[in-house]
């Protein structure tokens, strides 16, 4: 008999990215789980619903206090443990739940660890992403940039130390951990991955087909400065047959609709999937780095889509090379006009290609199942 607690930062019915792998976790922890007689949720998001597989979910208010928070300001987690810390001691007694799971980012919560470890509780943290050593947040140009930096290392290596069980969603990010060698006994890799409950109201279609001979290409998620789509959209005006769908919040990087290229704005995570399964062509743009991944990546191949890949690095490397590398239609390019331009017209040329594949293992339930092998590990 298990009793777990679920800390994160971000919960459902919070929309963003960082709300949802945990959410699925806790919400289906006892459809994969028969013996899990408790299972609660604290998060610094209200609630305005209950879970019929969740007993409690606790919101939490972080009320920006604590001494932490005065000099860590880019991580709420910073301030969000000055009222955890004071929650867990009121309210969680010794031995009061088997496991602890605890996501990231925010990660400076993660410091109610040793709280936990004190209470006979074993801690599971959940790295979504890289923290101390992410390559696109280093900056070490300032003597202010480099302390900085020397403070996260000092911090995650507290955290692995710390806990009983850490989880990261690849090896790549794995080898991003301050002195990951030394804590490689107690690190497991899950996946991101799709939430196959929800495409059970999803109409995939099994291959892709062009409409009306327009081929129809989009990207459902922000763009940033380093994973920008500016090349690419010059690109398109060599195609009068293909057109750009953008689902997300405005981005500087698309000035304006066009015939040929429309913004479509943020939608939800279900509207935004029904949505692509009209589209014909999914993209990916990417900065290079090799522990880069996406759950979008998980979400197109779930859908059967062809896959576009635009990347600031090498072609066919890092995480997102290795998902898809199995995938029977995929396309890489580097992010200048002509290979961008090449894998266009290679496009034009497959759009028709019917498209089959067994996604199970890219699936939330699959990757819940991993978790619970960590719960059963003695």
């Amino acid at each position: 008999m298990m009793k777990i607690l679920f800390i994160a930062y971000y919960f459902e019915p919070y929309s963003g990215v960082g709300a949802k792998r945990i959410s699925y976790w806790a919400k289906h922890l006892r459809r994969i789980e028969g013996n899990v007689t408790k299972c609660d949720v604290i998060t610094a998001v209200p609630q305005n619903q209950k879970f019929d597989n969740i007993d409690n979910v606790f919101y939490l208010a972080n009320t920006n206090q604590g001494l932490l928070r005065k000099f860590i300001k880019f991580d709420k987690g910073a301030s969000w443990i000055f009222d955890l810390k004071k929650y867990v001691k009121r309210n969680i007694q010794k031995n009061g739940y088997d496991f602890v799971v605890l996501t990231g980012d925010p990660f400076l919560h993660f410091f109610i660890v040793d709280d936990f470890k004190k209470l006979g509780i074993k801690t599971i943290i959940d790295f979504r992403d890289p923290f101390a050593n992410n390559p696109r947040g280093i900056a070490k140009n300032t003597l202010i940039k480099k302390a900085k930096h020397f403070v996260l290392r000092k911090i995650e290596n507290y955290f692995l130390s710390k806990a009983n069980y850490i989880i990261s969603v690849n090896q790549y990010c794995v080898e991003l951990f301050e002195n990951y060698t030394k804590y490689l006994h107690k690190i497991k890799i899950i996946d991101n991955g799709y939430n196959e409950q929800i495409f059970k109201n999803i109409n995939v279609q099994s291959h892709c087909k062009s409409e009306k001979n327009i081929i129809k290409l989009s990207y459902a998620g922000k763009l940033y400065k380093d994973r920008n789509p500016q090349v690419f959209l010059k690109c398109l005006r060599s195609f009068s047959d293909i057109n750009f769908y953008h689902i997300g919040e405005q981005s500087e990087y698309i000035e304006s609709d066009t015939k040929q290229i429309k913004s479509l704005g943020f939608m939800s995570y279900e509207n935004t999937l029904q949505l692509l399964t009209t589209f014909d062509v999914c993209m990916i743009f990417t900065s290079g780095y090799s522990f880069e991944s996406t759950t979008k990546i998980f979400d197109y191949i779930a859908l059967n889509k062809i896959i576009f890949i635009v990347t600031d690095g090498e072609v066919k490397t890092g995480q997102i090379y290795q998902i898809t590398k199995g995938y029977p239609a995929v396309y890489w390019a580097n992010n200048n006009s002509n290979d961008i331009e090449r894998v266009l017209k290679n496009i034009e040329k497959d759009i028709n290609k019917d498209i089959f594949f067994n996604s199970y293992k890219y699936s939330r339930e699959y990757g819940l199942k991993q978790l619970v092998e960590i719960l059963h590990d003695k």
